[in-house]
């Protein structure tokens, strides 16, 4: 299995200026999509619901960096 080795936080900030600082709330929407239904499919109970609250923890803290971060004249102008 593949593991990530890093700060995802600096993982994230360079992705979203490689890409003119164009990640917004619809990635990361998406990507709790796809979290959830992965779970949901595979896990149920206490575990699976502590699974999808963190990955929301997760998803809006790595928004907020990367929202805070974002140059102003590009805030606003992303999904």
């Amino acid at each position: 299995m593949a593991k990530f080795k890093g700060n995802p936080t600096v993982a994230h900030l360079a992705v979203d200026k490689h890409h003119d600082y164009g990640i917004g709330q619809i990635h990361f929407g998406r990507w709790l999509q796809v979290w959830f239904a992965t779970i949901t499919d595979l896990f149920e109970g206490e575990n699976a619901d502590k699974a999808k609250e963190a990955a929301r923890r997760m998803a809006h803290t790595q928004f907020m960096v990367l929202w805070y971060q974002k140059p102003d004249s590009v805030k606003g102008k992303t999904a």
